[in-house]
């Protein structure tokens, strides 16, 4: 079947409807009415063939004409083996351009035109062999007129077809004054007709050629032409592994359980993209839009190339539409047109990212969105300002379309890469940029935004790295060979580095935790529990990317913020521990959990105060909101975090009963900390559950177990990740050593 979708797209149909219909009829009919029947269709059935929407009809409907023609020969010479061969031979090849037919219009054309070039090679053979010198020319000219017709399918150049279409003229002509020597007229003048017919379609050809060549020597038409061209070049997709997209899409869901809940978190392919996509990642999703199915593509592209798709964008914008479609035409794209429209911007089914600024302005948070008439359409969104939406891109097109036509839409926005199998060199700079990114945050997110970053070979990427931040030499030698793949849902992968847990650990960190906010009844917050220890910690747009609750921040702000693609946490150190901190100095919540440092071996990021998880390259001391850029690496947001220690301050003062009263209470500096993880904490991370009453414990822990997420071990007790249950569900209000999280 990739075979068979590879040449359906390859394949040119030409306007230009061509075929021997001669070859179809038998040759010497007996029977009268069958004669004066063969004349009839052989005068009408070419120019009925001029309406190319009804061609892919006559060709199935001739072909099998052709079939029993022959297979009735086959019949009648079944005492001559080498007659009767060759007929079956050509029964076999009729009924072979009718299923091609059947399944595609090109492909069947493609090959009903090969076998009648190939007899025509044949005759002409046997006819100059015969001395047959009048018939050998005119198989010569109609093999000639085959071989450029199928010359121009294979390859869309238009001169082959123009060359094409002037044989079949003089063919014409040459017919004609064949018929009108024999006395017959009627014939002479529908061959005359025709021969008039195609030297005007030569002509409208020669227009299409000359129009290509100047609009070739125009610069604001080259890149247009050369992403066309480029679209169709699909060769080296054949051996892709997402060659039959359809059953891959359908064979690797990302099925998480909720409960009696399947949910479906799309299609994950990774090591595609080469430099081009973040994490080499791609999500495919199947979706229904507007009542009809959908496949859907959504990947996210390195910085450094996003300022050429926005310009991309731009340079569509000055085109007028029917230059694009003659350009489009010329080329032999299966785009028939290119028109841009602002939409609301949309993750999955939710509209998002509107900005206060957006609606003075009007703009309702609208973004253009690529229609490739044909193919599909292309969603993008030209706003920096929304970190998370801005490096996205979403494609769409019919459920029952192919690789190579998801090739050819996104070439149009130089996108092509993005199906590439990624090289091991292209992983070798993935992991170096997530290496260099942990421990200098700073360095590495200046220059990993520019293309030399992904043009200099490995070992000068090395010492480019080296020389403006020399510890990552040791790093490289110690840790890059240790960075491992690991799966945040099934399929999609980010790279650990497995020593920065334990260097956190002996920088006095303890552990991560993150609250359960936005419930407001104990059910809601047991069911989010319940949640989370099926489904684990997803951010926000993972969540209405696959159309699930996204709760959380308001939709806007953490678009606005950066820190809707992250998970939120917040680190807990030995010296909070020793300081007894109470859990209220932080996100307020009944019930949080409690999480492993491991899970920080995936990378992260972080803010000494609530930032929202800012992405922006701006810096807030208004809001306290501090400048993604200037963040810390782990290890020192850990080690300044170990080094604050509690401080006692003025909290409240007044007057009471005609005295003055001031009270004082403990502060912890860095309490409102946040760390961010990328897209999703799988549960195996959590290490506990902390309640705020043994009455919230009980009745949690009823829940669970109705919800099954309680199991028992070989002894017989009861377990929650094969951690005892009096271990996992902990009552505590301060944070404390005892709590054993490891």
């Amino acid at each position: 079947m990739n075979y068979l979708n590879y040449a359906n797209h390859v394949i040119t149909a030409p306007d230009t409807y061509q075929r021997r219909f001669d070859l179809d009829l038998p040759q010497e009919p007996e029977n009268e009415w069958v004669k004066q029947g063969k004349r009839v269709a052989l005068l009408a059935l070419p120019f009925v063939g001029l309406y190319r929407p009804i061609g892919s009809a006559i060709s199935v409907t001739m072909g099998s004409v052709r079939a029993v023609t022959h297979l009735n020969e086959a019949v009648s010479q079944e005492k001559d083996w080498k007659k009767c061969s060759l007929a079956m031979a050509q029964t076999a090849l009729a009924v072979t351009s009718v299923a091609a037919t059947v399944f595609s219009f090109a492909i069947g054309l493609y090959v009903i035109t090969a076998v009648d070039g190939a007899q025509g090679v044949f005759r002409t053979c046997v006819y100059l062999k015969e001395g047959e010198f009048q018939k050998c020319g005119e198989e010569a000219l109609q093999a000639i007129a085959s071989g450029f017709y199928l010359c121009f399918m294979a390859t869309g150049v238009l001169e082959a077809i123009l060359i094409s279409t002037l044989f079949q003229a003089v063919i014409s002509l040459y017919q004609a004054r064949q018929d009108y020597a024999k006395g017959n007229y009627l014939e002479a003048f529908a061959k005359l007709a025709m021969g008039g017919i195609r030297f005007h379609q030569a002509h409208q050809y020669k227009q299409m050629i000359d129009r290509r060549n100047f609009m070739q020597k125009v610069e604001k038409y080259q890149k247009l032409i050369e992403r066309a061209i480029k679209g169709r070049n699909v060769r080296h997709l054949i051996e892709n592994p997402l060659a039959n997209l359809k059953d891959q899409v359908e064979e690797n869901k990302a099925i998480l359980i909720n409960g009696d809940e399947e949910v479906d978190f799309g299609s994950n392919f990774h090591g595609h993209g080469k430099g081009l996509i973040k994490g080499s990642n791609l999500t495919f999703r199947t979706k229904v839009v507007d009542g009809k199915e959908m496949l859907e593509l959504d990947f996210k592209i390195n910085h450094a190339f996003r300022e050429k798709i926005g310009q991309t964008v731009v340079d569509f914008s000055k085109l007028k539409k029917d230059e694009v479609s003659e350009i489009l035409a010329m080329t032999g794209s299966h785009v028939k047109g290119i028109h841009i429209e602002k939409e609301p911007l949309m993750v999955g089914d939710t509209e998002v990212g509107t900005s206060i600024m957006d609606r003075i302005m009007g703009e309702n948070g609208k973004e253009p969105i690529l229609t490739l008439e044909g193919l599909g359409s292309i969603s993008i969104c030209t706003d920096e300002f929304k970190p998370n939406l801005y490096d996205r891109i979403v494609v769409q097109m019919d459920a029952d379309k192919t690789i190579y036509d998801l090739h050819e839409m996104i070439s149009f926005m130089d996108l092509d890469e993005a199906l590439l199998v990624s090289s091991l060199e292209d992983m070798e700079r993935l992991k170096i940029g997530h290496l260099f990114r942990n421990y200098f945050p700073g360095e590495a997110t200046q220059f990993e935004r520019t293309e030399e970053f992904f043009s200099l070979s490995i070992e000068d990427l090395k010492r480019k790295i080296v020389e403006t931040s020399p510890e990552m030499e040791g790093l490289f030698t110690s840790s890059l060979d240790k960075m491992e793949a690991r799966e945040i849902v099934p399929g999609r992968v980010r790279y650990t580095i497995p020593e920065i847990a334990d260097k956190v650990r002996e920088l006095g960190g303890f552990a991560l935790t993150t609250a359960i906010t936005g419930a407001y009844s104990d059910e809601e917050m047991f069911e989010r529990v319940a949640t989370m220890l099926e489904m684990g910690l997803i951010s926000a747009e993972t969540r209405l990317s696959n159309n699930i609750d996204a709760g959380g921040l308001t939709k806007g702000r953490e678009f606005m913020s950066g820190g809707a693609d992250s998970v939120y946490l917040q680190m807990l150190t030995q010296q909070n521990c020793k300081d007894q901190m109470s859990f209220d100095v932080l996100y307020h919540s009944k019930v949080r959990m409690l999480v492993s440092l491991d899970a920080l071996e995936t990378g992260s990021y972080q803010y000494f105060e609530d930032s929202f998880g800012n992405r922006q390259m701006v810096e807030d001391d208004w809001h306290g909101i501090e400048d993604y850029k200037s963040r810390s690496n782990i290890l020192d947001f850990t080690k300044k975090l170990e080094e604050a220690h509690v401080e006692r301050s003025l909290w409240w003062a007044g007057w009471i009963g005609g005295q003055w009263v001031e009270k004082e209470r403990d502060w912890w500096k860095y309490d409102r900390n946040e760390v961010m993880l990328k897209e999703r904490l799988d549960p195996k991370f959590f290490q506990a559950i902390v309640v705020a009453d043994e009455e919230t414990q009980t009745n949690l822990l009823a829940y669970l177990r109705d919800r099954s997420l309680v199991a028992q071990d070989s002894l017989g007790n009861e377990t929650i990740h094969n951690i005892a249950v009096d271990r996992f569900i902990r009552v505590a209000t301060n944070i404390s050593e005892d709590l054993g999280v490891v």
